[in-house]
């Protein structure tokens, strides 16, 4: 069932197939549970560089090789359904659209319930990014709501080191991305533009950030910074990693893939 369909029901049953199209599974987003079973988690994504505005494709800057553009993203059937769920998102974040976005809370509320039923932790953008402070409140509000489930989401929508034809538009969503950073069972962490960074440059209000290295540069990095461990392993997962959502202050690598 699609988003399109979805949006017209007056009930929302999403156990499990509309739930399935609305999240995605991102592969190496599994971590183990209490029960030592391994668990997935899910995410919220969107189209990649159509939703990313704070995304810059500088000579060395990650979104000129995003990940989110290639391998699985790129099929048929992912790229449809991440162009169903970014209209329907967008449409319900205009400022005359308070109807549809409430549909989309509602929505939203119903689904995470569903995808946190196992294991409590959720990622926010497997691909896209934060576009309006109208979303990122409806991020909060279900944020607020769901005080038991982790949130993490790198972001790009950052006003340093963005297009200046941009950086009034991320200054005036700052704010409420320093908000939703400050919930208690959130992390909101900015993803370093440049690849390969021996410091990775903190943003005031959020978590500790993010960078991207090529595997052929780890040797070279001498910072404390740890390195995601799923990305050093072919097919790796969280396991027992959890270090995205719940440790804040702790910068981390990624290798590029």
């Amino acid at each position: 069932m699609t988003i399109d369909v979805l949006s017209k029901q007056r009930h929302y049953p999403l156990i499990p197939n509309t739930t399935i199209s609305l999240f995605t599974k991102p592969g190496k987003m599994k971590v183990l549970d209490a029960s030592q079973k391994t668990r997935q988690v899910y995410s919220f994504g969107l189209t990649a560089g159509y939703s990313c505005i704070g995304a810059t494709y500088l000579p060395n800057h990650k979104c000129k090789k995003c990940y989110a553009k290639k391998g699985a993203y790129s099929w048929k059937p992912t790229k449809t359904a991440q162009s169903q769920r970014t209209h329907w998102t967008f449409m319900a974040h205009k400022i005359n659209a308070p109807e549809k976005r409430q549909e989309w809370l509602d929505v939203m509320f119903h689904g995470i319930q569903w995808a946190t039923r196992n294991v409590q932790f959720f990622r926010i953008h497997d691909s896209g990014d934060f576009f309006n402070p109208l979303y990122v409140d409806s991020w909060i509000q279900i944020a607020q709501n769901f005080p038991h489930v982790h949130f993490w989401s790198p972001t790009s929508s950052y006003p340093e080191g963005a297009h200046e034809n941009i950086q009034h538009d991320l200054e005036q969503m700052l704010p409420m991305l320093q908000e939703l950073n400050a919930l208690p069972n959130v992390t909101v962490r900015p993803s370093c533009r440049e690849i390969g960074l021996d410091f990775l440059v903190p943003v005031n209000g959020l978590s500790a950030p993010t960078g991207v290295l090529d595997h052929k540069k780890i040797a070279e990095i001498t910072s404390e910074t740890i390195i995601c461990p799923a990305s050093l392993v072919k097919k790796g997962i969280c396991g027992t990693c959890t270090s995205c959502w719940t440790e804040p202050e702790q910068s981390k690598y990624y290798i590029l893939h």
